[in-house]
């Protein structure tokens, strides 16, 4: 006779249908109320079947008045192929988001990589800088307590190289130190 808009939309569909026998919706009639006596409120479960496409199962209470059945809807839930459809669309996007994150992580690798580098060179030598230098040496001379090894370490310096960049200019001292 009637439906609510809660049961259009979990329904899916956009008319009441009625003056329509509920039979012609469900999957496999509704044989539980033929029995029921005026004022008895039964738990039922029902699948629908829209144009044999879409099925929604629906828990909830049957009632019996005035020769009508009124259904009180507790749950709506879509049927095994819907959810294994669903299912399946979710998988696909956790999949491409999943690719994604891993795609972002590799990106987010090679600029550590590269900032760690930057951060740890000089830019005209490619040589390791002071900072590196301290991690290093204080790395090492931590080894060589705990092992009681002997360390060594050699430092060069060019003498007088402000003169270098004074006579030929720095350029042509970059490629000195290079």
């Amino acid at each position: 006779m009637d439906c609510n808009p809660f049961f259009l939309e979990s329904m899916a569909i956009n008319e009441k249908p009625v003056g329509q026998s509920i039979d012609t919706f469900l999957r496999e009639g509704f044989p539980v109320c033929r029995d029921l006596t005026p004022g008895d409120c039964l738990p039922v479960k029902l699948t629908f079947a829209w144009n044999d496409a879409i099925e929604h199962s629906l828990a909830g209470h049957v009632l019996k008045h005035n020769g009508h059945y009124i259904i009180f809807a507790h749950s709506v839930r879509l049927t095994d192929h819907k959810l294994a459809a669903a299912l399946s669309r979710l998988t696909d996007e956790l999949t491409d988001m999943t690719r994604e994150l891993n795609k972002k992580n590799r990106e987010l690798e090679t600029a550590n990589v590269t900032i760690t580098r930057l951060m740890n060179t000089d830019p005209l030598t490619g040589l390791t800088n002071r900072r590196q230098l301290t991690e290093k040496l204080d790395a090492e001379m931590s080894k060589a307590k705990r092992h009681n090894h002997p360390l060594s370490a050699l430092m060069t310096d060019i003498d007088h190289f402000k003169s270098i960049n004074d006579t030929y200019g720095h350029d042509a001292g970059d490629k000195v130190l290079v």
